[in-house]
């Protein structure tokens, strides 16, 4: 992930997509031990100079926890697909769903299919993965709930993330704007691998391929 190619946000050029590299003018150690700025593209003896230390800080990691604050957020997911096959159970669980709570859009992630998220969440423990609270609220769950998903595009019911509770789906739905839809489903409670609740969303990470009575909902005149 280290040799991923650095690119500029055409937008806002000081943003970057790499798993190590988040902007640019990027923060560099000089060799008198110096804190600067270097512009990775222009300046290409810097740049790999740069590779070289963050190569020295991973090699020098003693853990899997150690390294993934390093990555930038957006390629977590992504580094945790490549590397769990060589982590302990207890580090995937812990690590998995701290990843997807701070990943903005996992449920979009271009490197990582939901089918393949599906997967690593169905390899999880749920009572290492959820708090005590999180599987009392799952185990009491009717055995067929109605869940929804706020989104901004109508056809997005391929989700892990979906909610029991109407009003945080319609919070998503307006977030950016009143333009967004309310996708309601039904499941079994069985096919529900997860509920998390830190954040206050309400969250139950399903089997989507098990959802059914699916219905949507334009939400552009819906007041919350």
């Amino acid at each position: 992930m280290l040799n991923f190619k650095p690119v500029a946000n055409k937008e806002f050029p000081f943003i970057i997509y790499h798993p190590f590299i988040a902007q640019n003018p990027a923060p560099f150690k000089n060799k008198d031990g110096s804190l600067g700025f270097i512009d990775i593209f222009e300046d290409k003896d810097k740049y790999f100079e740069l590779i070289e230390q963050k190569t020295k800080y991973i090699n020098e990691a003693k853990s899997f926890e150690d390294i993934l604050p390093m990555v930038n957020r957006p390629y977590q997911l992504l580094f945790f697909k490549i590397n769990k096959d060589y982590i302990s159970k207890k580090t995937y669980n812990n690590c998995l769903k701290e990843i997807w709570y701070l990943t903005e859009f996992p449920n979009a992630d271009k490197n990582v299919s939901v089918d393949e998220s599906l997967d690593m969440f169905k390899n999880t423990d749920k009572k290492s993965i959820m708090t005590k609270s999180e599987l009392l609220k799952l185990k009491t769950l009717p055995d067929e709930i109605t869940i929804y998903r706020g989104t901004h595009k109508r056809n997005n019911s391929k989700a892990l993330s979906w909610t029991d509770d109407y009003q945080s789906a319609l919070w998503f739905a307006k977030r950016f704007d009143n333009n967004g839809y309310v996708l309601q489903a039904t499941i079994k409670k069985d096919d529900i691998i997860a509920y998390f609740d830190e954040r206050n969303e309400k969250e139950l990470i399903v089997d989507f391929n098990k959802i059914y009575n699916l219905k949507t909902e334009k939400i552009i005149d819906i007041k919350i």
